[in-house]
């Protein structure tokens, strides 16, 4: 039996909507995306690869502390919605394995800024 490893390597453009209050700031942030589709075969008796477009849809929420006025702590929640449904097959049992269109993420991070001046 062989197995079918795939990857998405992804862009994005997004809108943000930012929402501050003191040290706490909350971004919404979503858009499209744009990936690459890349599937291969491993263990069969004929392996195969594919690659294709896949367009996504995204959307998230990071919230961020501004611990002081140049550096923040933050954690984003984020998905996205691939458009299109893709699905693997196996020859010659012809099972069939959709891909799936929905990914979460979590992610935490540091941020540095720097100061804002007047004019």
């Amino acid at each position: 039996m062989g197995q079918v490893r795939w990857q998405r390597w992804m862009g994005s453009a997004e809108l943000d909507g930012r929402f501050a209050h003191g040290s706490l700031v909350l971004d919404l942030h979503g858009g499209l995306g744009l990936g690459w589709l890349v599937a291969s075969g491993a263990g069969f008796s004929e392996n195969l690869s594919i690659s294709t477009f896949s367009p996504a849809t995204t959307a998230g929420v990071r919230l961020s502390w501004w611990v002081t006025r140049r550096f923040a702590a933050w954690l984003d929640l984020g998905g996205l919605y691939f458009v299109r449904g893709q699905t693997v097959y196996s020859q010659p049992s012809g099972r069939a394995r959709e891909i799936p269109q929905l990914l979460g993420l979590a992610s935490i991070g540091l941020a540095v800024g720097r100061v804002e001046t007047g004019r």
